[in-house]
């Protein structure tokens, strides 16, 4: 699986670079819009990443105490932008669930948990409003999907509560989708099944 996800002007991402100090806000509020960490410039897409968001790696503390100015902490940040993320799948899949794990710092730093999510598969999109609970320490969010949403990719969108937005891990419930030959034999042993319980029947 991959991901693909624009930066925006206003973005760090803490995944493939990561810095989180008291001179980046200083220089993202100068309006900055060429900021580069490690590499990466505010605005790059975010192509092809195997990153923080999907290598199972989750945070148990907020920001402050997990990030560093080397960018090998657990979270991927973003600032002043509602992202979307799209999780390329080599497959079609049937999705049933996602888990987000983000931080709630409880307005440190200005960051608070996202306000809501919205999932989109193949055209079909869902929104799940977050509650912002009265503790200053991450969790996750889980969100069950409705029935069908069935695609090689899955978009995700996170609507922020406050400028920042902290992502540590995003995980997947899924399950594959029958080619077209397996349901045709599954049909056919349906069939057979009925046939033999009516010749039972009628004997």
């Amino acid at each position: 699986m991959t991901y693909d996800g624009r930066d925006g002007d206003d973005l760090i991402t803490i995944a493939e670079t990561a810095i989180i100090a008291d001179s980046v806000f200083a220089r993202l509020g100068a309006g900055n819009n060429s900021l580069t960490h490690n590499g990466q410039i505010d605005g790059d897409m975010l192509s092809g990443g195997l990153g923080d968001l999907t290598d199972g790696v989750i945070a148990t503390q907020s920001w402050e105490a997990e990030e560093n100015i080397e960018g090998t902490g657990p979270y991927v940040g973003w600032v002043f932008l509602d992202p979307v993320i799209t999780f390329n799948f080599a497959d079609v899949v049937q999705f049933a669930q996602l888990t987000v794990w983000h931080d709630d710092a409880n307005g440190n730093g200005n960051v608070k948990p996202p306000q809501a999510f919205v999932v989109t598969v193949g055209g079909q999109s869902q929104t799940f409003a977050i509650a912002d609970p009265a503790t200053d320490a991450p969790f996750a969010s889980t969100l069950v999907l409705a029935p069908g949403m069935a695609g090689n990719s899955l978009q995700l969108q996170i609507l922020r509560r406050d400028p920042w937005l902290m992502v540590s891990e995003v995980s997947f419930q899924t399950a594959a989708v029958p080619e077209p030959a397996t349901w045709a034999l599954w049909a056919l042993g349906a069939a057979v099944l009925l046939q033999a319980r009516r010749r039972g029947v009628a004997a």
